[in-house]
């Protein structure tokens, strides 16, 4: 009896070890995968992976998914130990808001969906960033700090709260001097940044 309950034992560990396999075969490729071997997705398919992946998703500028790996990922960079992320931003082109010429010129164009990797090594975070059906890289650039900002937007906006993750060489930058920078035409209030996560609400 007891050589076949070990027998057992042991056929059940070797069940258990190729479901275990097949259950890692199934799980598709993580997120440094898509991006480092550059893997196409239409802006649809890439949504899909998105939600199913531990990703920070940002749609239209609010954070839909991945709240929780972000938070960890924070939490590492506050430590001072190297951690990496990925996050996804997708875009819609919303007829209501842009006029019917600039919809009709641009609505083939839409959805979009960019991969974003960041990477923390201890002391410089390194980001990059990608159409999810392109190979070639929109951003490679490299910053010293990750800056937490918060805002309170007027009250005739959609939104009445913004919460903001930007990368930034000078850790004194304010909200208001990114937002000068944005969107002021004197070349003199430029400063380098990437926002890298952004969630509007109520």
């Amino acid at each position: 009896m007891k050589k076949k309950s070990f027998a057992a034992i042991i056929a059940a560990l070797i069940l258990l070890c190729i479901a275990s396999g097949a259950a890692v075969c199934e799980r598709g490729p993580s997120p440094e995968e898509i991006f480092e071997n550059n893997k196409i997705l239409t802006a649809e398919e890439a949504l899909e992976w998105a939600y199913d992946n531990p990703v920070v998703v940002q749609d239209d500028g609010q954070i839909t998914s991945g709240r929780d790996v972000w938070d960890s990922f924070f939490d590492s960079v506050n430590a001072k130990k190297p951690a990496s992320v990925m996050c996804v931003y997708n875009y819609v082109l919303d007829e209501e808001s842009v006029s019917p010429e600039l919809y009709e010129e641009e609505k083939d164009l839409y959805p979009q969906l960019f991969f974003c990797l960041l990477r923390y090594d201890g002391e410089v975070f390194h980001v990059k960033m990608r159409k999810s059906d392109e190979t070639k890289l929109d951003t490679d650039e490299t910053y010293k700090y990750l800056l937490h900002l918060s805002a309170e937007n007027p009250d005739t906006a959609l939104y009445r709260y913004t919460d903001q993750y930007v990368l930034v060489n000078d850790p004194s930058v304010t909200w208001e001097q990114l937002q000068r920078s944005m969107f002021s035409s004197q070349s003199s209030d430029w400063i380098k940044h990437s926002t890298v996560y952004m969630d509007m609400y109520n």
